[in-house]
């Protein structure tokens, strides 16, 4: 039996705008990394409050879309499962359905979540919707 534990976690942040044009995930387990990110994911819309976590005890893991042409695109971490060897965080990414109507522009869907501190693997495992 392959022993698995859904992880709890709490969104720290989520939208459709910030300053990462490319797909990436990251896994967050200091501070000085955290205000970076932080910075960059707020450069189109500036924030003055760097959410507080206890890197002793907790991390962050971000994922990002990257750039997309329209409004309509989201990308969510839905699950983090703790497996034997690895983390998985499941990600849930949206796009418009054909002929819908979005905004038009730029955008840069994220979402920022902070969990139980783990120094397995991080393993992003990726589902379209």
């Amino acid at each position: 039996m392959i022993k698995t534990l859904e992880s709890k976690f709490e969104t720290i942040d989520r939208g459709a705008y910030c300053g990462q044009k490319m797909p990436i995930g990251y896994v967050i387990d200091d501070q000085l990394t955290w205000e970076r990110v932080w910075e960059a994911t707020n450069i189109s819309i500036p924030t003055d409050t760097l959410p507080e976590i206890d890197f002793t005890k907790e991390m962050v893991i971000g994922a990002y879309l990257g750039q997309t042409t329209s409004g309509g695109y989201s990308i969510e971490i839905s699950n983090i499962v703790d497996r034997i060897d690895s983390l998985e965080v499941y990600l849930t990414e949206k796009a418009p359905a054909p002929g819908s109507m979005t905004t038009d522009g730029l955008t840069q869907p994220y979402h920022l979540v902070k969990t139980a501190k783990n120094d397995k693997n991080v393993v992003f495992i990726r589902k379209f919707e």
